[in-house]
């Protein structure tokens, strides 16, 4: 109740609107168009996936499912995800202290519009809001040990980590922040430096109390864990081998995002990205001739840097490995830059506002091509798909619902598979151009979008129908000879080439 009444209703009414009407602008196409492909399509409907998702370490996950419902509703996911991330906005503005109107609105806009929210929305939108609540969670509980109510600040460190593990590394931002903030303030570096070093123990404990959690329920029957490239297994968290592979991942995500390699114009928030961190490092050595900083503050500084590039990418360091969601946390840069500025930089204040500013103008052009284009994508596919329907059914032996199926090859590699000028974007979920991309998404394509009863068979069998000679010899589809019944198995060759790990 407490919380309750320190809360500055004004201030978060402000927050909650300018979260949605930036969000909408940038996102509301993807709320209200379903084009579910890759994932959002495996896991259309997340009550057939609670134990694979208990395996990853996502544990709360299904309990989450369990409150909102299994379905993937993009109008509702997409609604509840500006909800939470529009409350983590003012926790967000709250804990760093933040009063100018327009950087309030900036620092909305970035945690609202940045290339990792459009990458969720565009090809997992069933997971939107639940990231969005793991991030809310996250900056609710550094309010909440900014308040010296420890214990339930961790609490909320765990419950987020059992939701979406990159999220965490958003709170050691944070906390960066503030120490960068109060040593340019004229804080005594040792009394901030101890204080961050508290905090980073408190978000140690969560993380190894997260992880005994996950370690007990892998005990229960039926469970083992996952094996996939982004679960808790693969942290390989004593292997000091695996040392260099961490640093790597970590400075190659923090590489793709200096450069923008998942925005729409890479040049353009390329300058921004270099503006801003010329602006940051100005305004920080300005700051500390006019305080005559000791050599003490200078090295407490760089230490700071130090844990933002590594622990603003703990997640990344943990795994060995990353992708474009997993990089919400460096989109605090700007927000680090902009606080510094509205502190100590009134100068600069104006050139730090006008590049965040560019990016959020580059992500809304990003997030609303991206959405036509998977909206594009999931014509094509239903075409596509149809005409191989319509072949099925002309095979004289096939039986609706009784014989078995084999997918040969993924449309990736399809001799009619083209991409289209402006559309071409590498990131993650988007590199193909179809809404099917491995062997587990086309039984959901039949069974979801095409409303059909299909035999499918494993994917381990039609692999190893695909090494038979007659099989080699079969074309493309959409070639005479793609379809071909042997032993009692319609085999429809999409192409030669597969991924290269089973899905």
């Amino acid at each position: 109740m407490k919380l309750l009444e320190k809360i500055d209703r004004r201030l978060l009414a402000n927050v909650l609107l300018c979260s949605f009407v930036v969000g909408m602008v940038c996102h509301g196409y993807r709320f209200f168009n379903s084009s579910f492909s890759h994932d959002s399509l495996y896991y259309f409907y997340y009550g057939d996936f609670y134990a694979e998702v208990l395996s990853t370490g996502r544990y709360f996950r299904p309990l989450y499912s369990l409150i909102k419902g299994d379905i993937a509703l993009p109008w509702l996911n997409g609604f509840l995800s500006l909800l939470f991330i529009g409350i983590a906005c003012y926790f967000v503005i709250e804990v760093l202290g933040v009063r100018n109107r327009w950087v309030r609105m900036l620092i909305c806009a970035v945690m609202v519009c940045n290339p990792s929210i459009t990458l969720t929305n565009a090809t997992y939108v069933h997971d939107v809001d639940c990231y969005a609540l793991a991030l809310f969670l996250v900056c609710l509980g550094v309010y909440l040990c900014l308040e010296k109510r420890y214990v339930l600040g961790c609490v909320l460190f765990v419950v987020s980590l059992g939701l979406y593990q990159a999220y965490i590394q958003v709170a050691v931002f944070l906390y960066v922040i503030i120490g960068f903030r109060d040593i340019l303030a004229e804080g005594d570096y040792k009394d901030v430096l101890k204080l961050f070093i508290g905090r980073m123990l408190l978000l140690g404990i969560s993380m190894a109390v997260y992880f005994v959690v996950y370690k007990l329920i892998l005990l229960l029957p039926g469970l083992s864990a996952s094996t996939y490239y982004n679960s808790m297994e693969n942290m390989g968290l004593f292997d000091i081998s695996f040392l260099i592979v961490r640093i790597k991942a970590v400075l190659s995500s923090e590489l793709d995002w200096l450069l923008g390699r998942n925005n729409n114009s890479s040049v353009l928030v390329l300058l921004v990205n270099v503006v801003s961190v010329f602006v940051l490092l100005g305004v920080t050595l300005r700051q500390c001739l006019r305080n005559r900083s000791s050599a003490g503050s200078y090295m407490a500084i760089g230490f700071l840097a130090l844990a933002a590039v590594f622990g603003g990418g703990c997640t990344i360091f943990l795994m060995g490995s990353y992708h474009g969601l997993m990089m919400y946390s460096y989109y605090f840069v700007y927000i680090m830059v902009l606080v510094i500025c509205e502190r100590f930089g009134s100068k600069e204040i104006f050139v730090a506002g006008l590049a965040v500013f560019v990016f959020v103008y580059d992500c809304v052009l990003f997030s609303n091509k991206l959405y036509l284009r998977k909206e594009m994508e999931a014509q094509s596919t239903l075409s596509y798909m149809t005409r191989v329907l319509d072949r099925m059914e002309m095979m004289d032996e096939y039986e609706v619902k009784e014989t078995p199926v084999a997918f040969i090859g993924y449309l990736l590699y399809s001799d009619i598979y083209r991409r289209n000028d402006g559309f071409n974007y590498e990131c993650t979920g988007i590199s193909d151009v179809y809404s099917l991309t491995y062997y587990g998404t086309y039984e959901k394509y039949f069974e979801y979008v095409l409303n059909y009863p299909l035999n499918l068979v494993p994917e381990k069998k039609a692999r190893e129908l695909s090494e038979l000679k007659e099989v080699e010899e079969m074309g493309d589809f959409p070639s005479k000879d793609s379809m071909k019944m042997i032993d009692g198995i319609l085999v429809v060759k999409l192409s030669d080439e597969w991924a290269d790990m089973l899905e």
